[in-house]
């Protein structure tokens, strides 16, 4: 009993140690992050491709050469719909004017304002994730995109490209979307929940728009079993500081 009257009446000198055990602990929590990257886990043979799939209206695209503008090696990509609606990963050798480099990922939008190309992500466990990247205006065609970002088909934020104002130099970064930075920042999902980018033409004809997109997180923080018993250890150490000089101080006192 006297233990449990010490946490009650506990001096502040006390309340400090503890405050600066637990700073010295929470470098000791491990964090259980994986990074999900589309370009770095690119695909040209397997759609789905792990946590990633390429879709359109939610339908999975097919491989194919893509078409309709010209190249110098055949250009692996994955569409449906006219030849040169597709998503891809560049090969460098196009031979047309473009604003993307090789090994950019790269969606040419369906002509159909109600048809739109999509990335879509399912999440592998129950988790906090944090999604970033961003989008560009390839081409100067007076051609108009706009980008969003969904979690399980719900609007999370979006975007509209016109080339001018974005470029692979200057993209339009997905945390300065209409609805800021906080919604895409942190987000708690479970296992088999999604995430998708969507580009869809707004103009009446499509075009070729770049993309970055990452997914990052895992598993919400857990203290090791060490950094339990060593803070375990430390409030114990205290409150037995505390009892004793209680103790103390009645003894001198009676």
């Amino acid at each position: 009993m006297e233990i449990i009257k010490s946490y009650y009446n506990i001096k502040p000198k006390v309340v400090l140690c503890i405050v600066l055990i637990s700073l010295f602990l929470i470098p000791l929590i491990t964090y259980a992050t994986t990074i999900y990257n589309i370009k770095d886990d690119w695909s040209d043979t397997n759609n789905p491709n792990g946590v990633w799939s390429l879709n359109r209206n939610g339908a999975l695209l097919t491989a194919r050469i893509a078409g309709g503008d010209s190249w110098g090696s055949p250009q692996q990509a994955w569409g449906s719909g006219q030849s040169f609606e597709n998503i891809f990963k560049s090969n460098g050798t196009e031979q047309f004017t473009h604003d993307w480099q090789q090994d950019d990922i790269v969606t040419h939008t369906p002509n159909s304002t109600s048809q739109f190309h999509e990335i879509k992500w399912t999440s592998p466990e129950d988790g906090v994730f944090s999604i970033s990247g961003a989008a560009w205006s390839t081409r100067a065609l007076s051609r108009t995109n706009i980008w969003s970002l969904h979690s399980n088909g719900n609007l999370l934020t979006q975007g509209v490209l016109q080339f001018g104002p974005t470029s692979r130099a200057n993209p339009f970064l997905f945390e300065n979307g209409s609805n800021g930075s906080s919604v895409i920042q942190n987000l708690s999902l479970f296992k088999d929940d999604t995430i998708q980018l969507r580009i869809q033409n707004i103009s009446g004809l499509g075009d070729y728009v770049g993309l970055n997109l990452q997914i990052e997180g895992g598993p919400a923080a857990v203290p090791e079993p060490a950094t339990i018993a060593l803070l375990g250890i430390g409030l114990t150490v205290l409150a037995g500081a505390e009892v004793r000089r209680r103790r103390k101080k009645k003894t001198i006192n009676s």
